[in-house]
């Protein structure tokens, strides 16, 4: 109790330094909200839709501005040109990452290369393993996967339209669960499927900037769980128990049958082999299976795909001119496939229409400055916090123009920047984004080919308006929404029934 009596002054103190070292700097930092005496903009900050607010405020204080959390310097990011002076033009600078407390200290996620340092070992090791395995040159290898999934998505979504979500969180698990450990999944209910869903939830949860104290107050990380107000523990102790559960669940489930001789072909596979010829195999070996684990993650590919059929539901002449351009290239006796893609533009412009109109992520993962910089006259001292605001990245109207309108056409332009915020900034912009683009495309382009998406009926047999709500959170979904996806044809509907087994 003593150790508590002492926190708040010890707190104090260190704030005031803080000021004073700040005050002693000659530019000021970037303009923002007015800030309190000790806490900042702590009680200004977000909980709902955060990236509305910041949006906001970049209207009022400009592109960069800033926000003091109990001293913590914050940046945040707001338009395309700022962000690529930041994270691509000054990358060394701001491609570190902030040390997170209830990730790294409390939910223990040191396994999570992403989360560490840039250039740290963990890093350039986890980072280096998992660029091997999902480089832009070896997405292809996947590609059977990735259409068989989509084809059994197909064929269950006919049976149970009103399943459409679960289905597509099944097809997108099981593509990456047979990609990297080699293990067929056939239901939700898989144990490796459960066990990268609980994780990416709390991954999320703890990932909210100001929404848990102890990231202004590291000291409430000794406050004992069972201490009134100290619920963020007890949550972190499960999130870090279904992270052990990911990271090493499937991984074993390899190494057994590797032993017995019965593996599947799959990349841990390859990772475990070549480990054990290395000159240091257990380290490789965990490297292995904790950069592997990071590939579990398919939220921004089922966000993408949820808004996919939103707008699709929501712009009929849309959906059908995409129809038609598939009908013309691949015809209505198959499927499309992936050697179609290059002579599918008008398809691969909703794509990229889908990932900038309703991001996934639309606050980007926060960057940490390395050292002290400066941007446009404002000091930026070393260790803030630099988040990119995506959505207002990607909702920029100086470079797309009637940001809120869902236009694919603007990307036949070739000038037209391609929405690259939606998987990250910079150095450490998401890795395994060329899987992630090529099973949305593999779902993306089957929806179209197979079912006409429109909206639901009411009573009277009208239809029903669709809007465009999204969830808040670090990953974005479309609010629940309904829709119906009619077969195009007999052919079609056959070919939908036929066994994708």
């Amino acid at each position: 109790m003593s150790y508590l009596v002492l926190a708040p002054l010890l707190l104090t103190l260190y704030l005031l330094w803080q000021r004073i070292v700040k005050r002693s700097k000659p530019l000021p930092l970037p303009p923002g909200p007015q800030r309190q005496p000790i806490i900042g903009n702590l009680l200004d900050m977000p909980r709902a839709h955060p990236w509305l607010t910041y949006a906001r405020w970049g209207q009022e204080y400009g592109d960069v501005f800033s926000l003091d959390l109990m001293g913590k310097t914050m940046v945040i990011v707001g338009s395309s040109r700022a962000a690529t002076d930041i994270f691509e033009k000054h990358s060394t600078v701001y491609s570190d990452r902030p040390h997170s407390v209830m990730l790294m200290d409390l939910m223990k996620y040191d396994w999570n290369f992403g989360l560490h340092s840039y250039g740290s070992d963990v890093w350039r090791d986890g980072r280096r393993v998992f660029q091997q395995a999902f480089g832009p040159s070896l997405t292809p290898k996947y590609h059977p996967i990735i259409l068989r999934e989509t084809r059994t998505l197909l064929r269950r979504i006919s049976f149970d339209l009103a399943g459409l979500n679960n289905y597509l969180r099944l097809a997108y698990g099981a593509m990456i669960i047979d990609a990297v450990y080699g293990i067929r999944v056939h239901d939700r209910n898989n144990r490796y499927i459960r066990d990268a869903e609980l994780q990416a939830e709390g991954f999320s949860t703890a990932n909210v900037p100001g929404d848990f104290l102890v990231a202004q107050l590291p000291l409430l990380k000794y406050v004992p769980s069972w201490f009134p107000g100290a619920a963020f523990k007890r949550r972190a102790a499960q999130w870090q128990q279904y992270g052990v559960d990911m990271v090493n669940n499937a991984f074993e489930k390899v190494k057994d049958t590797m032993a017995q001789g019965e593996a599947n072909s799959s990349i841990v596979a390859e990772l475990i082999a070549r480990a054990a010829e290395s000159e240091r195999p257990e380290e490789e070996e965990d490297t292995a299976k904790n950069a592997m684990a990071v590939a579990y993650g398919g939220q921004i590919t089922l966000s993408a795909t949820q808004v996919f059929i939103l707008a699709m539901a929501m712009h009929p002449d849309i959906r059908k001119r995409a129809q038609a351009e598939i009908d013309s290239v691949v015809g209505t006796d198959r499927f499309p496939d992936f050697p179609d893609r290059p002579n599918l533009p008008y398809l691969n412009a909703i794509i990229k229409e889908t990932l900038r109109w309703q991001p996934a992520l639309p606050i980007g993962i926060p960057h940490a400055s390395s050292t002290d910089s400066i941007h446009n006259g404002h000091f930026i001292p070393k260790g803030s916090v630099v988040i990119g605001n995506t959505w207002s990245i990607l909702h920029d109207p100086r470079v797309y123009a009637n940001p809120d309108e869902f236009k694919p056409e603007r990307f036949l332009d070739a000038e037209t920047r391609a929405p690259d915020a939606a998987f990250g900034y910079g150095r450490r912009i998401c890795p395994g984004r060329w899987f992630g683009e090529a099973a949305l495309y593999s779902v993306a382009s089957h929806i179209l080919a197979a079912y006409t998406v429109e909206p639901p009926l009411d009573s009277d047999g009208q239809e029903i308006e669709l809007t465009a709500e999204m969830t808040s959170g670090v990953v974005s979904y479309p609010v629940p929404y309904s829709c119906r996806m009619t077969p195009r044809s007999e052919v079609l509907k056959a070919m939908i029934a036929e066994d994708a087994e």
